[in-house]
């Protein structure tokens, strides 16, 4: 998968937003990510509302789908 990095920087710094990082909700510290083709979704939750960050990717690659914790993401990025 291919994505400019300055694009994926905004998509995963509004996702994160959306995240509630509530430690007794586990899913709300984690951070979905979806492509296919060309589409690349970026998914979070506050275990009451899902916030979903659509962008455009390479489309030559496999489609994938991969879930981790979103505050160690954001850094990375």
């Amino acid at each position: 998968m291919k994505i400019k990095t300055e694009q994926l920087k905004e998509m995963v710094s509004k996702a994160v937003q959306g995240a509630g990082n509530n430690k007794l909700i586990p899913i709300t510290q984690l951070i979905g990510i979806k492509k296919e083709k060309s589409k690349l979704v970026l998914t979070t939750t506050d275990a009451t509302n899902y916030f979903y960050v659509c962008g455009e990717a390479d489309a030559s690659d496999n489609d994938m789908q991969v879930t981790i914790f979103v505050e160690q993401f954001a850094k990375l990025i």
